[in-house]
């Protein structure tokens, strides 16, 4: 079973940017995906065999550090990671290792990013394996 994770209570506390301050506070700001096994204790809220999918943000959370990248520029984005897998309709996206980080673009700053992990393979239509 697929579960998707909301912050529920509603407004959190994040910031945009290198700097941590000022603060922002955001409506359901994080949104994550899970792949949960049938097994004992998949029904469970807390269950400990759930897999991460995806990570949706549109600000960096102090609990994920290693995601904080809205409000990046470009550039910075592109000094950090060098040059993007790939880059499309305001987007730049990095993969490796089935995992993928896409970076939205509004007015050259990082305003949404994907934490995805990928791990099925499919043949494109002209024939070069991609991941979805």
């Amino acid at each position: 079973m697929y579960y998707g994770y909301w912050l529920i209570g509603g407004r959190r506390i994040g910031y945009v940017g290198k700097n941590k301050t000022p603060e922002v506070e955001i409506f359901n700001p994080v949104q994550i995906l899970v792949y949960k096994p049938k097994d004992d204790d998949w029904k469970m809220y807390n269950d400990p065999n759930e897999i991460l999918i995806q990570i949706n943000t549109v600000y960096n959370d102090f609990d994920l550090p290693e995601l904080a990248y809205i409000g990046w520029t470009k550039d910075e984005i592109l000094q950090e990671f060098d040059k993007p897998s790939f880059e499309k309709n305001e987007c730049i996206i990095y993969s490796k290792d089935q995992k993928a980080l896409i970076l939205h673009l509004t007015q050259n700053k990082v305003d949404w990013l994907k934490f995805i992990h990928l791990n099925k393979k499919n043949r494109s239509r002209n024939g070069v394996d991609k991941y979805v």
